[in-house]
């Protein structure tokens, strides 16, 4: 599952035109991806975000606090725990009213 699970992490990170830099799989159970997002959410908009991923959540976006350990979760994305790429690039470049570059 870690290599499909790299695969899938590397098809979303190239939907959203990244680079997969700030990326990662963490292997512990449950098995967790992080994606770094460029771009910002309306609702806080001087916060940096991220993607993340549980087999048993499916996708997140989470908000980076100055001095917060953790990340704080502000949407999940519903339906299928692994939705098509395209679908979670959508979902992102919505939730940050397309001020990503769009990678159609």
């Amino acid at each position: 599952m870690n290599s499909v699970a790299r695969q899938y992490a590397w098809r979303v990170t190239q939907e959203l035109g990244l680079s997969g830099e700030s990326s990662c799989v963490d292997r512990d159970n449950p098995l967790r991806l992080y994606i770094a997002v460029e771009g910002r959410v309306p609702d806080h908009p001087d916060h940096d975000i991220a993607l993340l991923w549980t087999k048993c959540h499916g996708w997140s976006l989470a908000i980076e606090e100055p001095g917060a350990a953790e990340l704080r979760v502000v949407a999940h994305l519903g339906g299928p725990v692994e939705p098509p790429p395209r679908t979670v690039a959508r979902w992102v470049r919505a939730l940050c009213a397309d001020r990503l570059a769009t990678a159609s």
